[in-house]
C-alpha cells in the first residue's frame, strides 16, 4: 500500500489530534449547559473559579510537556537507540513527579489562602479537591510524549477522549446528587472537582494499558534507571526552560481565566457590587470561555505538530519548505478563527439563549469573540518561533500580553464592569500576536501573505458575514421570547449554512490554492463527491526532476512532490530520486518496463497504457528532464 507523503502525514497527525480535541471540547462545552441549569449562575461561577487549575494541568499534559518530551525522545532514539529513549522518558518522569508533588502540596495546604485572594473563602473545599489532578500530570505528560516521539499520536487522542467522557459524566452525576439532596452551589463545585479528578485518573489508566500493549508488541528492551537518574540535571534544564515556554503558550486562555478569577469579583465588589451580585456577574461573563476554547482547539493541535516539523526542515537545510508549511498553517488557522469570530459576533444572541436559556451577557460575548482571531494567530506564530529555535520571544510576548490584560482589568472593570475584562482579553492577545508576527517576519520564518490573498480572504469573510447578518435580521423575531428550542434550531441551521457558504467562497476564490489543498487529508474525496463519481477524466501533472542532483530541482517541483498523494516515475535511475527516498516520498517507477523491452518506442507506449490504467483521478508523473 502506498504511503502518504511527509507533508500529508503532518496534516493527518494534526487533524487526528484535532478530532480528539474537538470531541473533548464538544463534551466540555455541552456539559456546562446542564450544569448551569442545575446549579444556576452561582454554581457555574463556583466551578469556573476552580476550573483554571484543572484546565492548566490538563492543557500542560496535552499540549505542553509532551511536545518537549517527544523532541527529547526523538533526539535520544536517533542518536543512541531505544535504550537511551526509554531512559530519557524515565528521567523526565522523575523530574515532573518531584515538581508536581510539590505543587500539589502547596495547593492543598494553601487552598484557603488562594480562596481568600479570589475574594470568596468558601471556594477552599473545591480548590483542595481539584488539587489532586496535579498528581496525574507526570504520567500523562511523559507517556504521551514518549508515544509521540515514536510517531504514534493515537494514545494521546484515546486518553484525551476517555478523560473527557469520564469527567463530564462524573461532574453531572455529582452535581445532580448535590442538588437532589439539597446541598448548595459550593458542594456541587466540590463534586464537579471530584469528577474532574476521576477523569484524569482514568486517562492515566488508559495510557498505562496502551503502554503495556506496546511493550508486548515490541518486546522488553534493557535500560538503566541509574542512568535515567544521572541524566536528570541535564533534562531538568530543558524541561524547566523550553518546556515551560511551550506550556505557557498552550495555557493561553487558562492563564487569562486565572487573571479574571483573581480580579473580576474583587474589583466588582470594591466598586459597589453587593452580596452574590459580583459572583453571578462573573458566572455570566464565564459563558464565553468554553466557546473561545472550542474555537482555538484546531490551532492548538496544529501548533503541537508544527514545532517538530519546522525543526526537522531546518536541520535538513530546507528553509523554504519550512516557510511554506508555516504560512499554510497560519492561513488555515487565521481563516478558521476569523470565520468563527464573525459568526459568533453576529449570532451571539441565539447562541447565548441556546446554551444558557437567556441572553444575559450577549454584549460581552460579542467582544470576547474577537479573541478567536488573535488566539489562533498567537498559537501558530509561537509554534513557528519555537520550531525555528526561538523560545525566548514567545515567552516575552506572552508576558507582555498578560501585563496588558491585567492593566485593562484594573482600569476598565470599574468603568465597564465585565465588559472591561473582555476588552482586556482581546487587547492582551492582540499585543502577543503583534510581537510574534513582527519577529517571524523579521527573521524571515514565513512566506509573506500577499495583498491579493488578504483581499480574497477578506472578501470570503465579508460574504459569509453579510449572509449571516441577513439571516439574523430575518430571524430576529425568534429571539424576543428567549425560546430555547427555536434559538437552537435557528443557530444550528444558520451556522451550517454560513459554514458551507464560506467553504464555497474560499474554494471559488482560491484562498487556499489547489496545490495547498492537496496537503489536506480528505480533500480529494470531497472533490470526487462534488464532481460526481461518473467522471472518468484523469488529471496528470507532468514535472521534470531536472538534469542533475536534487539541489538543482526548483522549489515549486519540490513542493508538488511533497504534497502529492500519488507519484509515478519514468525511471528511478536519477540523482534526485535519492532525495525522494530520504524525504519518505512514496513513488512507483516503470523501470520494469525498460528491462522487458529493447526499443524505447515500446517502452513509452506501455508506460502510457499503464498511466491510463491508474485508478487515481489525479497524480504526478515525473520524468528525468526539465519541466515540460
Amino acid at each position: 500500500m502506498e504511503e502518504k507523503s511527509p507533508g500529508r502525514k503532518i496534516w493527518a497527525g494534526a487533524l487526528f489530534i484535532s478530532g480528539a480535541a474537538v470531541i473533548g471540547k464538544v463534551l466540555s462545552s455541552l456539559y456546562r449547559v446542564p450544569y448551569q441549569n442545575m446549579t444556576g449562575d452561582l454554581g457555574y461561577y463556583v466551578y469556573q473559579q476552580v476550573y483554571p487549575l484543572y484546565g492548566a494541568a490538563m492543557v500542560i499534559a496535552m499540549y505542553g510537556f509532551p511536545v518537549i518530551i517527544s523532541k527529547m525522545i526523538v533526539d535520544a532514539r536517533v542518536d543512541k537507540g531505544m535504550q537511551e529513549a526509554k531512559e530519557t522518558a524515565w528521567s523526565a518522569f522523575y523530574i515532573l513527579s518531584l515538581l508536581f508533588t510539590v505543587l500539589f502540596v502547596l495547593f492543598y495546604i494553601g487552598a484557603e489562602t488562594i480562596a481568600l485572594f479570589m475574594g470568596d473563602a468558601e471556594l477552599a473545599g473545591a480548590l483542595r479537591t481539584m488539587s489532586y489532578v496535579l498528581l496525574t500530570v507526570p504520567v500523562l505528560s511523559v507517556v504521551r510524549g514518549y508515544f509521540q516521539g515514536m510517531n504514534q499520536m493515537e494514545p494521546t487522542a484515546y486518553s484525551h477522549v476517555a478523560e473527557k467522557f469520564i469527567r463530564v459524566a462524573g461532574i453531572l452525576v455529582f452535581a445532580w446528587l448535590a442538588v437532589t439532596f439539597g446541598n448548595g452551589a459550593y458542594d456541587a463545585g466540590e463534586g464537579a472537582s471530584a469528577g474532574s479528578v476521576l477523569g484524569s485518573v482514568v486517562s492515566v489508566l488508559v495510557l498505562i494499558w496502551l503502554l503495556g500493549k506496546n511493550r508486548k508488541k515490541t518486546g522488553l528492551q534493557p535500560m538503566s534507571h541509574k542512568n535515567a537518574v544521572h541524566r536528570m540535571p541535564e533534562h531538568t534544564k530543558v524541561l524547566l526552560t523550553q518546556g515551560l515556554v511551550v506550556c505557557l503558550g498552550s495555557l493561553l486562555f487558562i492563564l487569562y481565566q486565572m487573571i479574571d478569577a483573581f480580579t473580576v469579583v474583587r474589583i466588582l465588589q470594591m466598586n459597589g457590587a453587593v452580596g452574590e451580585e459580583a459572583m453571578i456577574a462573573k458566572g455570566v461573563f464565564d459563558r464565553g470561555q468554553p466557546l473561545l476554547q472550542f474555537g482555538t482547539v484546531i490551532a492548538s493541535s496544529f501548533a503541537m505538530v508544527l514545532v517538530p516539523l519546522l525543526q526537522e526542515e531546518r536541520i535538513k537545510g530546507k528553509a523554504a519548505a519550512a516557510r511554506y508549511y508555516a504560512a499554510l498553517m497560519m492561513k488555515v488557522s487565521f481563516l478558521m478563527g476569523a470565520a468563527a469570530a464573525g459568526g459568533m459576533i453576529i449570532l451571539a444572541e441565539p447562541i447565548n439563549i441556546m446554551l444558557f436559556t437567556n441572553d444575559n451577557g450577549t454584549g460581552v460575548l460579542r467582544t470576547l469573540s474577537a479573541a478567536l482571531v488573535m488566539s489562533g494567530t498567537v498559537m501558530i506564530s509561537a509554534a513557528v518561533l519555537q520550531g525555528n529555535g526561538f523560545f525566548r520571544i514567545p515567552a516575552i510576548s506572552l508576558a507582555a500580553g498578560f501585563v496588558v490584560k491585567l492593566i485593562c482589568n484594573m482600569l476598565l472593570i470599574p468603568l465597564l464592569e465585565t465588559h472591561g475584562a473582555a476588552i482586556g482579553t482581546v487587547a492582551g492577545l492582540g499585543v502577543t500576536a503583534a510581537v510574534n508576527i513582527y519577529w517571524i517576519y523579521r527573521k524571515n520564518m514565513i512566506d509573506v501573505f500577499s495583498i491579493g490573498w488578504l483581499g480574497k480572504a477578506s472578501a470570503a469573510l465579508a460574504g459569509m458575514s453579510l449572509f449571516l447578518y441577513f439571516l439574523m435580521t430575518v430571524g430576529e423575531e425568534l429571539m424576543h421570547g428567549e425560546n430555547r428550542l427555536l434559538a437552537a434550531g435557528f443557530t444550528l441551521i444558520t451556522c451550517a449554512a454560513g459554514g458551507v457558504l464560506f467553504l464555497c467562497l474560499t474554494a471559488m476564490m482560491q484562498v487556499i490554492t489547489k496545490e495547498e489543498q492537496k496537503m489536506l487529508p480528505g480533500v480529494k474525496k470531497l472533490q470526487s463527491l462534488r464532481k460526481g463519481e461518473t467522471s472518468s477524466m484523469k488529471y496528470i501533472t507532468i514535472i521534470g526532476l531536472g538534469a542533475g542532483e536534487a539541489d538543482q530541482m526548483s522549489f515549486g517541483v519540490y513542493k508538488q512532490l511533497r504534497g502529492a498523494e500519488h507519484v509515478y516515475l519514468r525511471t528511478k535511475e536519477h540523482p534526485a530520486v535519492a532525495m525522494l527516498e530520504e524525504e519518505g516520498i512514496a513513488f512507483q517507477s516503470f523501470d520494469h518496463i525498460y528491462e522487458a523491452n529493447n526499443q524505447f518506442g515500446n517502452v513509452y507506449a506501455q508506460i502510457v497504457e499503464k498511466l491510463l490504467e491508474v485508478d487515481e483521478e489525479a497524480f504526478i508523473y515525473a520524468v528525468p528532464v526539465t519541466r515540460l
